[in-house]
């Protein structure tokens, strides 16, 4: 530390104690922390990717070197599209806490919003440290000039920061290829340990999907290949488990089901508790995860800690977790007869079933556990006082 400023500091310490008395110290604390602002909410469980964003804030709390205040940028997701093309205009409002804090994080689904106010931050600023949470690209959900223009956002929103946080394998491979300049905090998910019971009490038949409802989890497909095996006399459930994200695409699903005659067969349960979630999956002989774009996928890691076999279309990080033959299946990607077959195939095949639900305990086994992701945060977080 610079004598000039131990000076400083000694002088504040004498000025605070003769004027705040006992309270002195934790002004003097609260002056010496590093300040960071994190715009987002503090506690987030809606999808893998928020619990994973709120275990770095918990951890990055636990520092007691750190002074951590939540905001989170207002989205405009419905109403006149005026109002979001006027947001990000309106998140520069934010500018008056800059010099507030030394060091910046926001998640990289805030490229449109924020994108102005982190341009002006890094502009303005530049001595003040941008950190960007990334799971996914975004722009790859989208088509026509909707996909240019927002790639556009999303590219040069994380290009912007001094750092980028990735989970994900497949988000880091992505990365190098798009950004190959910027610097990468790789902190890859992990999983808590289990020790869950074999497959003895699986329901035949019973398959099992987790993830939220949206057009991006690909269910429409799935119920589309469904169909298909109906018509060929298996017999079969399947529990969808996760909360309505879009409720004109539910609406839609609902619609398909009852018209192909699959209400007995397709059951939207919505969102359950974790001990009503590892029942379903406990006693399922499946997973089927139809999505279309997945940064990591962490219901599939999850599914298979029960030991069951994954099918899922080829595409994004599907093939970074799910190996085809060995612990699942992959089907030609948005292909619902393949799809089908491959659902069919697990389902009819007791020797294959039994050899991927093998591969899928073993899997997990392998995978990253918790105790170590938690440390790599601990080690990052010290490293923000530097």
């Amino acid at each position: 530390m610079p004598v000039e400023f131990k000076k400083n500091i000694c002088s504040n310490k004498k000025s605070l104690f003769f004027k705040t008395g006992k309270h002195n110290f934790s002004s003097i604390n609260l002056l010496l922390k590093m300040k960071v602002i994190v715009f987002a909410l503090e506690n987030l469980t809606l999808t893998g990717g928020n619990l994973y964003d709120s275990l770095l804030y918990r951890t990055m709390k636990q520092n007691q070197d750190l002074s951590i205040t939540f905001y989170k940028p207002k989205v405009h997701k419905g109403g006149f599209a005026f109002k979001k093309f006027i947001t990000p205009f309106l998140e520069l409002k934010w500018l008056k806490k800059v010099n507030q804090a030394d060091n910046f994080f926001w998640n990289s689904v805030d490229a449109y919003h924020c994108f102005l106010l982190v341009f002006v931050l890094r502009v303005f600023f530049p001595k003040k440290k941008v950190f960007i949470l990334h799971h996914h690209y975004k722009f790859l959900e989208m088509k026509g000039v909707k996909r240019t223009v927002f790639r556009f956002f999303e590219v040069n929103f994380l290009r912007m920061a001094n750092t980028i946080v990735i989970p994900s394998p497949y988000i880091l491979d992505q990365t190098k290829k798009l950004l190959p300049s910027n610097k990468v905090s790789y902190l890859e998910i992990a999983f808590q340990d289990k020790n869950n019971a074999g497959r003895s009490s699986v329901n035949k038949g019973q398959m099992v999907f987790v993830g939220n409802i949206e057009p991006r989890k690909g269910l429409h497909l799935l119920v589309e290949s469904l169909r298909l095996l109906k018509k060929e006399n298996v017999a079969f459930q399947v529990n969808i488990l996760g909360s309505v994200i879009d409720t004109n695409y539910y609406n839609d699903l609902v619609q398909k089901v009852k018209e192909y005659d699959l209400h007995a067969n397709v059951i939207f349960h919505g969102r359950v508790s974790d001990e009503q979630k590892d029942s379903f999956l406990s006693t399922s002989e499946l997973c089927v995860f139809p999505s279309l774009l997945e940064g990591y996928g962490m219901a599939i890691i999850e599914a298979m800690s029960f030991g069951l076999p994954v099918i899922a279309f080829d595409n994004s990080a599907m093939p970074y977790s799910i190996k085809n033959g060995y612990n699942g299946l992959l089907a030609k990607n948005e292909d619902i007869q393949n799809l089908k077959d491959k659902i069919k195939q697990t389902l009819v095949d007791s020797t294959l079933s039994e050899k991927l639900s093998n591969g899928a305990f073993e899997t997990f086994s392998k995978c990253r556990k918790l105790p170590v992701l938690i440390q790599e945060m601990k080690e990052f977080t010290m490293e923000l006082n530097r």
